[in-house]
């Protein structure tokens, strides 16, 4: 999984259809509830003061509210409910009007400001390096201003991409078990930890998978605010990968789509029609669902 350099939505990057998987940009993923796990975006025109905004939207309300806006795309946040005309907007939401005045269990960060990192700076900034998001606060970082780099002949090179920032590593002590410092790569029962390195820490992609699931872990995680970690649905690599088939499956539909109506045309010229009814139409889409529903029927035997 590359890491990502959250920012200005345009130019957009070549990961962006993966982080936002196709979904329908006509409708507010408010009527979704707090979803596991999606792209988020901060609207800075909005704001009533940007730098303390708190507020953020989902793709739909970032190009049907807020077109030609200064939108910042904060990548993927967790359990996080599209703020699109609340009460911390002056309008209503375009999309669907009668939303709750608030989303108690969303969790806001300096990103919904434009800020990143402990230097609390922009993106883009003079710092040109990728930035690394920490799995836990979900803030990003500068890997060179956390100290978590190898320079080879003046050239930084990141080692490992996931990380677990300085504060968030005070507040879950006992997660430097799993950290790539420590040569086990078992899973670790984290509720009889008793001493604690200062981080920041460097995680695998994997350390999730080392998390124990112990009466006495689970009970741990409850207390620190931390269940997140061991739900499938929170991975961002898992996110991404399910968003990965749903590219392949717009795809397919799409080429689907142009071989049908490329045949569709043939034909039509073959029997001599010269203009193209909307009964034409009709009858095409209906045999390209016939088609679509044989073949998934196929595959399901």
């Amino acid at each position: 999984m590359p890491s990502i350099s959250p920012g200005s939505r345009v130019p957009l990057p070549p990961w962006t259809p993966v982080i936002r998987g196709f979904p329908n940009i006509s409708a507010s993923l408010w009527l979704q509830g707090y979803k596991p796990r999606q792209a988020v975006f901060a609207c800075l025109t909005c704001a009533g003061e940007p730098q303390v905004n708190d507020a953020g939207i989902c793709l739909g309300c970032s190009v049907h509210c807020h077109d030609g806006h200064n939108i910042i795309e904060l990548y993927t946040k967790r359990r996080f409910r599209c703020d699109c005309g609340n009460s911390k907007f002056e309008r209503k939401c375009t999309l669907f009007e009668e939303k709750s005045s608030s989303n108690t269990e969303n969790t806001y960060n300096q990103n919904f400001a434009g800020l990143f990192c402990v230097c609390k700076k922009p993106y883009p900034s003079e710092i040109e390096e990728i930035m690394h998001q920490c799995v836990v606060c979900e803030d990003w970082f500068h890997l060179s201003v956390t100290f978590f780099t190898d320079v080879i002949s003046g050239i930084i090179r990141v080692v490992f991409v996931l990380q677990l920032c300085k504060i968030c590593s005070s507040r879950l002590p006992f997660l430097w078990r799993v950290s790539v410092s420590e040569a086990d790569n078992g899973v670790v029962c984290l509720s009889t930890v008793e001493d604690a390195k200062e981080g920041p820490f460097l995680l695998s992609y994997e350390f999730r998978e080392r998390l124990c699931r112990c009466r006495n872990c689970l009970d741990l995680y409850a207390r620190s605010g931390c269940e997140f970690l061991i739900d499938a649905e929170d991975d961002v690599d898992a996110f991404m990968k399910e968003n990965i088939e749903k590219t392949k499956d717009v795809k397919e539909g799409f080429n689907d789509l142009k071989r049908g109506l490329q045949d569709f045309i043939r034909e039509k010229v073959e029997e001599g029609v010269d203009v193209i009814t909307s009964e034409h139409v009709t009858s095409f889409f209906d045999k390209l669902k016939r088609s679509r529903f044989e073949r998934d029927s196929g595959e399901d035997v």
